[in-house]
């Protein structure tokens, strides 16, 4: 995923070779002797709500993520939808993988899984041996873990929580893998922490690439791609789910042996 950047200072030094007498014989390139495009500039009150537009009009991206601590992701989302998203990450083995469209939200059987155990035996769920679990209603459980796992992985909701207010800085005309793109420094309150955030945008307003630090230790490099493009939110069918949430099953003082 890492992209190969060309600074503004070493572009220019490279475009003065080539105008330098033509003695190679060959002719540098117009558009790249033009320099780069008109790029997107903002103030701290309107970068948000103009990267907000610029996504809700494009309407739908995939992305791919990668941690410092070896953990990956990879998404869609359709911003057309409420909860529009499908999610696969690595945190768990096999892998967690979430779909939601509108009130219906499906998990993996390992999210499931691991809800369970992570509870203590404090949580059950019918035995199934189907690869999903779906429930119709924002309010459920598998909700709120998509919404907590897209909290840590998905780059959009990072992108909606910049806070320009506290720090926005124009870094320059970057040019990466032969498209200029403008690169921002911002804050970022997400998760109620002062972090920074690297943003790259393209002519159009939108992401392109995005890092950020989740805490001291971890941060995350997420790469946009396909804006506007359809993108697959197909809930699993009925012989592929069950539609059951895991229920609270109240323990009894002395029940639990040591």
């Amino acid at each position: 995923m890492r992209r190969r950047v060309a600074a503004p200072a070493a572009m220019a030094a490279m475009t003065a070779l080539l105008a330098v007498g033509g003695c190679t014989g060959d002719e540098a390139d117009p558009a790249a002797a033009a320099g780069p495009p008109v790029l997107p500039t903002y103030r701290p009150v309107d970068l948000v709500s103009r990267l907000d537009a610029a996504m809700s009009e494009a309407g739908s991206v995939r992305y791919e993520v990668e941690l410092s601590d070896g953990r990956t992701a990879s998404g869609e989302a359709d911003l057309t939808v409420a909860t529009g998203r499908r999610l696969r990450t690595s945190a768990l083995e096999p892998p967690a993988e979430y779909v939601a469209t509108g009130r219906t939200t499906c998990v993996s059987r390992s999210v499931v899984t691991a809800l369970i155990e992570s509870a203590s035996r404090g949580l059950r769920t019918p035995e199934s041996d189907l690869p999903w679990n779906c429930v119709h209603d924002r309010g459920s459980v598998y909700a709120v873990l998509l919404r907590n796992a897209l909290q840590i992985y998905d780059p959009v909701v990072v992108v909606s929580g910049l806070d320009p207010l506290q720090e926005l800085t124009h870094v320059g005309a970057e040019e990466v893998d032969g498209v200029w793109l403008q690169h921002l420094r911002v804050a970022t309150s997400w998760q109620l922490e002062f972090r920074r955030a690297d943003l790259w945008v393209d002519e159009a307003g939108l992401p392109v690439r995005l890092e950020w630090a989740l805490d001291d230790e971890v941060s995350a490099v997420a790469d946009f791609e396909g804006w506007g493009e359809p993108v697959d939110l197909t809930v699993p069918p009925p012989s592929q789910r069950t539609e059951h949430e895991p229920v609270r099953v109240p323990v009894r003082v002395g029940s639990m042996r040591p």
